[in-house]
């Protein structure tokens, strides 16, 4: 299990993923990186245990055994730039982008040696926006197809698949540029 977890990024999919963790697994520590005002509202609601703005992202993924980008696409590179000399090793990371390749190739180039990087696309969401329109069963009987890049492990790809799978998720694993052919054809 994880025990301390970043979400950076916590609107509908990052406070959905924060509900459906502390739901499970209610003594893992959640962090939350955002808006002060978005994370006010994910302590309340309790999606996150704790927060912190964009500025203090380094100190925050630190002790982080997992950390997931839940971010608009075109600001996930520019993170995972920015947090590739914080994160622990034997860390994962991953994000919840609705493309893959450029990101796993991105993480690949940027993520030392003993940094996890597994692409990451549930097929979930709401016409809703925000941390208020999170949902702690989002992920149930939605695709959360999985992308790991270079030679994760497979006991850390196992881990994490059967980690999404509590949330009630089918998890789908391929390859990125498989994963973006079949969503740009969908």
């Amino acid at each position: 299990m994880y025990s301390t977890i970043v979400i950076v990024g916590v609107g509908l999919l990052g406070g959905s993923l924060g509900l459906a963790i502390r739901r499970k697994h209610p003594a893992v520590r959640v962090i939350g990186v955002s808006s002060s005002a978005a994370l006010t509202r994910a302590v309340e609601i309790g999606a996150v245990t704790e927060g912190c703005g964009y500025g203090e992202l380094a100190g925050a993924v630190e002790n982080a055994d997992l950390v997931i980008l839940c971010t608009p696409i075109h600001r996930i590179q520019g993170l995972l730039t920015v947090i590739a000399g914080h994160v622990k090793p034997g860390a994962l990371v991953t994000d919840v982008g609705s493309t893959k390749r450029a990101i796993c190739n991105h993480a690949a180039k940027v993520l030392p040696e003993g940094i996890h990087f597994i692409g990451g696309h549930p097929m979930a969401g709401s016409e809703k926006r925000g941390v208020d329109a999170a949902e702690p069963f989002l992920f149930q009987n939605a695709i959360y197809v999985l992308t790991p890049v270079g030679d994760v492990p497979g006991e850390v790809v196992t881990r994490f698949s059967e980690f999404i799978g509590e949330f009630g998720a089918t998890v789908v694993l391929m390859n990125a540029e498989q994963h973006d052919r079949i969503a740009a054809t969908v």
